[in-house]
């Protein structure tokens, strides 16, 4: 069993990691020495500066030298692009060069041990070399020129961990000279005080996506019971998987061979969505209202005024879309697939069920939470939809589950698995520029401490961009808010509207601009943007007197 420092990991380390520490533990001998460092920070000599990296563990093998491995638990992959991870919804976010990030970080830390005193004059510049773990994955090959076969450790490789060690000190002429005890004392005493073992944020959230995915799909084993009945009414909380399953399900009637509409009524989510559509048409109800109703001669104009606007959407173009169906009579579908169902108004429906081939017959799916109806609607028992519940939460940590459930005092239904996650974060403001602060440093220790890239960071608002102290201050420090769905840059976050967001989520979601007792500020509306929070949610509040 190999000298291992700390004794063990972290409590906070992933998943991933923890396999890899009790592999290097188990499997490598008693003379050599394991540190499991996942970032460091070496000080500068005068003439460099102090140097910043991250390396999971450092392993020395008193015969030939060390070696860096970086671990990347998960789905994680490679494109001509470069390399890619994938979260439970399916996008794909891409990530650091592995391998270059285990290479940088020896190069450093071997400059600083040639530095350093203590060393027997044939050890001060020790050999070294770097590979990586992927532990739940079974590679067959290269994964580029930059990251060949030998210096991956897979799945497979895990069973004779020092096997493939070695087998990586061959591959990159790792050889020695031996190191004495005092070198090797004096390895340890440079580098056990330097490295600092501190939380890894994004790695923590991966590893939390691995086991919500893992829920998810247990969703939609359960939906599949259903498959045979054409009418269906799933009823789930925020974070119950409905549109996933919304999308398996169309996806799914489409190969089959059937003319498929998906329908929701956010047109951002629509967008979202219809880029991932495979074999079926994604729209919401506002813009399929109006291109088939103008394809059909039909006028078809919103009124400014938004008590009219809110009438016209409510009944006028429903009727609309009814008169273009009678002038197009082919234009049905064989399943109609309906997500955030508690949006669609009352006369909706009637449209609905008239884009059905045989409405008698065709496959009518109604996906829908009644704790997330801030614009008035539902369906109506005259559709005649089989009940079907989504009772498990799989798409918040516990923490974000509880809080946002409690806002509207449903029940919080977490299966075994799922992972705590970080506290919910409340800050109280007195003002707007104690609000802006929140915000400011809320980003900041995300992404600029915990180094969480701004793609996966939301800021939310119920206000939006016309009346957000925050969106109007922008430049928060060293960030910068973009407006969504624009993609952000290096030391930028997205900002969006509450509303806009709806249907959506992200890794971390900041809800600023809360003041209770505004109608925007209902319970409702703070359990829509809460909810949207995978892993980190951070809610900023008035607390005037």
């Amino acid at each position: 069993m190999a000298r291992i420092h700390p004794g063990e990991p972290d409590s906070d380390s992933t998943a991933s990691e923890k396999v890899v520490f009790q592999r290097l533990r188990d499997g490598l001998p008693g003379d050599w020495t394991v540190l499991h460092a996942r970032r460091f920070l070496l000080p500068g000599d005068g003439k460099r500066k102090p140097v910043e990296g991250e390396v999971d563990f450092l392993v020395l093998d008193p015969d030939r030298g060390f070696l860096g491995l970086e671990v990347k638990g998960g789905g994680v992959g490679r494109d001509s692009d470069g390399w890619f991870r994938t979260d439970p919804s399916g996008r794909v976010n891409r990530t650091k060069d592995p391998g270059k990030q285990a290479q940088d970080a020896v190069h450093a830390i071997r400059r600083y041990l040639a530095s350093r005193a203590g060393f027997d004059a044939s050890n001060r510049k020790m050999a070294s070399g770097w590979g990586v773990v992927l532990p739940f994955l079974d590679v067959t090959g290269s994964m580029g020129p930059e990251l060949p076969r030998e210096l991956i450790i897979d799945k497979g490789d895990l069973r004779d961990i020092r096997s493939a060690i070695e087998r990586i000190l061959r591959a990159q002429g790792v050889l020695g000279p031996p190191l004495s005890a005092s070198s090797q004392k004096a390895f340890l005493s440079a580098l056990a005080p330097t490295v600092h073992l501190v939380s890894s944020l994004g790695a923590r959230i991966d590893d939390e996506s691995a086991a919500l995915v893992r829920l998810t799909n247990e969703q939609m084993e359960i939906l599949e019971t259903l498959r045979e009945f054409p009418r269906i009414a799933v009823r789930g909380g925020a974070g119950t998987g409905k549109t996933l399953v919304a999308m398996e399900r169309s996806a799914s009637l489409a190969r089959e061979g059937k003319r498929v509409l998906f329908l929701c009524y956010n047109r951002p989510l629509a967008d979202f969505l219809g880029a991932r559509a495979e074999g079926f048409t994604v729209k919401n109800f506002h813009s399929f209202c109006r291109e088939l109703t103008r394809s059909a001669g039909i006028p078809f104009e919103v009124p400014k005024d938004p008590a009219d606007e809110s009438e016209f959407w409510d009944s006028i173009a429903p009727e609309k879309l009814n008169a273009a169906l009678d002038l197009y009579p082919d234009e049905r579908w064989d399943a109609v697939v309906i997500d955030e169902g508690q949006d669609f108004r009352e006369y909706w429906w009637l449209a609905v069920e008239k884009l059905l081939r045989r409405p008698e017959a065709d496959v009518l799916w109604v996906f829908y939470d009644p704790n997330q109806d801030i614009y008035g609607g539902g369906p109506t028992e005259a559709l005649g939809l089989r009940a079907a519940p989504l009772r498990w939460n799989c798409r918040n940590t516990a923490h974000i589950a509880s809080y946002a459930s409690d806002l509207v005092g449903a029940e919080t239904k977490l299966k075994p698995g799922t992972p705590e996650g970080a506290e919910v974060e409340v800050i109280r403001c007195a003002d707007d520029r104690e609000m802006i602060d929140a915000v400011r440093k809320s980003l900041h220790r995300l992404v600029i401490e915990e180094r969480l890239s701004g793609d996966r960071i939301v800021v939310l608002s119920p206000r939006g961009t016309k009346g957000s102290p925050v969106w109007r201050e922008r430049k928060l420090g060293n960030i910068t808010l973009e407006e969504w769905p624009k993609r952000p840059g290096p030391n930028q976050a997205s900002f969006t509207s509450l509303q806009r967001f709806k249907g959506l989520e992200s890794d971390a979601i900041i809800l600023c601009d809360v003041e209770a007792e505004k109608p925007m500020c209902s319970p409702k509306h703070l359990y829509v943007g809460s909810s949207r929070a995978r892993h980190i949610l951070v809610v900023a509040e008035y607390s005037r007197n």
